[in-house]
């Protein structure tokens, strides 16, 4: 029963660190627009916060999905986009600091960026996915486990029971 129960927390700590790395980076985004439209480095900050903490992120993430196959071949293209990603914001940045206009109109007018994102948000989505599958079959373990804890304690009742009763009556 509790294997089964720590079973599903490792699941659902799982999905909530994939939305927290979706977060962040959407966030860093965020951030990196707003500092190409302004210049103004607070807009910066979540940008510099998930860079520093998106690998973490993804470092805890590797560890909870190592025992399932299909997640440990998902990580490895989400890692790759999130480093594709911050590597192209770390570049726009860059050309915004150096004042290179026309070649940050030129950032803002391809799909380059966009296509990562979505890219990104797809396999975070499948590794969502392969989690909730996860999660639906170890709360159906944890389920049968409390289901057999449950008829083992009837069973225990029950042979006290027997044994009360056959005290009584000697």
């Amino acid at each position: 029963l509790r294997d089964a129960g720590d079973w599903v927390h490792h699941t659902q700590d799982a999905v909530n660190l994939i939305a927290r790395i979706h977060r962040r980076v959407v966030d860093a985004e965020t951030g990196q627009r707003g500092f190409l439209l302004t210049q103004d480095e607070t807009y910066l900050i979540p940008y510099n916060e998930a860079v520093a903490e998106v690998p973490k992120d993804l470092e805890a993430l590797a560890r909870l999905t190592d025992d399932n196959p299909v997640q440990i071949a998902q990580f490895a293209t989400v890692r790759k986009l999130i480093d594709a990603r911050f590597a192209q914001m770390r570049r726009s940045v860059q050309l915004k600091r150096n004042n290179d206009d026309d070649a940050i109109r030129q950032y803002m007018a391809s799909p380059e960026g966009m296509v990562t994102m979505t890219s990104l948000r797809l396999a975070l989505d499948g590794m969502a996915a392969e989690e909730q599958t996860q999660n639906q079959r170890r709360g159906v373990a944890l389920t049968d486990s409390q289901n057999q804890l449950r008829r083992g304690f009837y069973v225990l009742a029950g042979l006290n029971l027997l044994l009360l009763t056959l005290g009584g009556l000697f």
